[in-house]
Formats: C-alpha cells, sequence, structure tokens
C-alpha cells in the first residue's frame, strides 16, 4: 500500500472508457498531455494507492459477485451500482497526446449508490450526484470539465 499520509487520488471513470483496450495492459486512467488537464497529476510516488470509479452492476453468483461495467446510456437503470477499482501505481506514458495511468489492480468493490455515498461521501455533491470532475483528492475536485474525451 502506498504512503497512507498521503491524499488518496480519485479518478472518474464514469463513462467507462476501457483505458487497457486503448492504450495496453495495466492502463487504467488517461489525462490529456496538453492544455488544463496537462498541467494535473504531473508526478506521482511508485506505489501510491489510486481508487477509479465506474458505473456498474453487481450481480451476486453464490460466494462471488460479478461486476459489469457499460457505457453511460446502457444496462438496466434500476440495477445501477458503482463499482471502486483499487489500484497500485506503476507509472505515466506518454500515448497519443494523452497521460496514461499504469499500475495493478488489488481489489474492487461494488456498492449501490446510496452505499457508496456513505463511504466515499467527498465524490458526491449535497444533492447526491457525482462531482463532475474527473480528478478528485480528499472530496476537492481539481479538474471541473473536459471529462475525457
Amino acid at each position: 500500500m502506498g504512503d497512507m499520509s498521503m491524499p488518496t487520488f480519485y479518478l472518474n471513470n464514469l463513462k467507462n472508457r476501457q483505458h487497457a483496450q486503448l492504450f495496453g495492459y495495466g492502463a487504467f486512467f488517461d489525462l490529456d498531455a496538453d492544455g488544463y488537464q496537462g498541467n494535473l497529476i504531473t508526478h506521482m510516488s511508485e506505489d501510491r494507492s489510486i481508487v477509479t470509479f465506474n458505473n456498474g452492476v453487481c450481480l451476486n453468483k453464490g460466494d462471488a459477485v460479478q461486476v459489469y461495467t457499460y457505457g453511460i446510456d446502457k444496462g438496466p437503470v434500476a440495477n445501477r451500482s458503482v463499482v471502486f477499482k483499487h489500484y497500485k501505481f506503476g507509472l505515466i506514458k506518454e500515448d497519443s497526446g494523452a497521460r496514461v495511468f499504469i499500475g495493478e489492480s488489488n481489489a474492487e468493490e461494488c456498492l449501490s449508490r446510496q452505499k457508496a455515498q456513505e463511504i466515499y461521501g467527498g465524490l458526491f455533491d449535497k444533492n447526491g450526484n457525482f462531482k463532475q470532475g474527473s480528478v478528485i483528492i480528499d472530496g476537492k475536485v481539481l479538474i471541473c470539465r473536459n471529462m475525457h474525451r
């Protein structure tokens, strides 16, 4: 686990961008290399813990939970959940005008939106909606526009 005294980075992937398919094995997030996003998260210590959050559906299969993620307009609305994926950060690489975050997934939790609000309250606004930003550090939104291409 990374340095626990450092703030946690929460990376908004609610559009369920398929980073590994786009950028290769271990890719879990990207930011533009230029413009507003180009100045954010330019350095990060190796082994740092990062959490992405995605839309998903959780289905119980005996003792296991099967997680399905989908695009923003797909999937049964009534069963929508939030999937939190925990990564051990490895490196940032440049690829096609993007800075791609590479790491190793070490945990996944699938929560109802209500449970997610109880545990990760800083990611939600006062109306119970996710804060509109790509990068959130301890409840503070760093990116308020240009959420993924």
